[in-house]
């Protein structure tokens, strides 16, 4: 299997399109990472967008339920998408 993961301007992937966010968090000058609960990995806090939730909410819900965060601030950075087996008959992508 193969896997391509790309970047686009803020906006180019909107609506039904837009699945998942990631956030990349500090605090106190250190990268916030979490325990993702079925593997042993530490990775950045993110999750799925709920239905009827826009990207910047569920980036909001997802930091606070990971990390305990109270206060903060969201400020979006890129679109992406992740493509598995580009030209293949299985081919599918989705967007964050």
């Amino acid at each position: 299997m193969v896997m391509v993961v790309g970047f686009r301007e803020i906006g180019d992937c909107v609506g039904e399109d837009l699945i998942f966010v990631v956030i990349q968090a500090r605090f106190r000058g250190k990268w916030v990472f979490v325990r993702h609960e079925d593997r042993e990995t530490l990775e950045m806090v993110g999750g799925h967008i709920e239905k009827g939730e826009l990207a910047d909410e569920a980036a909001a819900r997802e930091l606070k339920e990971e990390s305990g965060a109270i206060e903060f601030e969201i400020r979006p950075i890129c679109d992406y998408y992740v493509t598995r087996n580009p030209d293949e008959e299985d081919e599918f992508t989705r967007y964050g």
